[in-house]
């Protein structure tokens, strides 16, 4: 029978088990097959355990846990409806050593059997080199305009007020929304907030051109851009 010694045999000075019977479900078995070689006996501080079923990789953490905390009993009846356990080449590759194939907990550094080192597991994080540049967080212009011969930047005060005639329009009639959203499309054009004289500039509802709000429009546009670049 092949599971006339699996259980209830008491031979303490027994130093060597063989696994041949693979398992999927019953950890209570795996736990009394293995635990004929772990008892006491005089001159006894070590016993091997040579796995021919996968049973150890199946049962690894289970019976991690087993030792760490321990049962009130093993019940072989609440095993049956377990989920059989499976083992991926993954972790057969990951926990056991690359020397001696011995089992290794998730916790071990190096094989208990032949002492090889076991090396990290990758951590997923590529490198990619790179170059380190300096940003100039000086108040310039993000680009430059040929201010002197464009035909609505060329003077600031006009062209802020521009600006926040259609901004304004845009808020519905809302001129210190405008304002704000003005002084913004400003510093993006020029690289600087508008100077505090310019708030007393009037609001000209007639400078919101077609040709204003296509301006403002693209300068909102390229600033939605760069926000989501960064």
């Amino acid at each position: 029978s092949c599971d006339a010694l699996a259980k209830g045999f008491d031979v303490p000075d027994v130093k060597v088990c063989i696994l041949c019977r693979p398992l999927r479900k019953s950890l209570t078995t795996h736990i009394q097959q293995i635990g004929r070689v772990m008892r006491q006996s005089p001159g006894k501080d070590m016993a091997l355990v040579i796995d021919h079923t996968g049973n150890a990789l199946r049962f690894l953490h289970d019976t991690v846990d087993f030792w760490a905390n321990g049962v009130d009993e093993l019940n072989e009846g609440a095993e049956k409806d377990r989920k059989a356990r499976e083992i991926t080449e993954k972790e057969r590759t990951e926990l056991t050593c690359l020397g001696c194939k011995a089992v290794l907990p998730s916790s071990v550094t190096c094989c208990p059997g032949c002492g090889r080192e076991r090396p990290p597991k990758p951590s997923g994080v590529s490198v990619v080199g790179g170059s380190t540049h300096r940003l100039d967080l000086s108040l310039k212009p993000s680009r430059r305009f040929d201010y002197d011969a464009h035909p609505l930047l060329k003077d600031k005060g006009t062209a802020f007020q521009s600006f926040v005639a259609w901004a304004t329009a845009r808020k519905r009639g809302d001129e210190a929304a405008g304002r704000r959203w003005a002084g913004g499309i400003y510093k993006g054009v020029y690289g600087k907030w508008p100077p505090r004289t310019f708030d007393v500039l009037p609001h000209v509802p007639e400078l919101a051109t077609l040709d204003v709000e296509s301006f403002c429009r693209r300068e909102m546009a390229r600033y939605a851009r760069q926000r989501h670049a960064a």
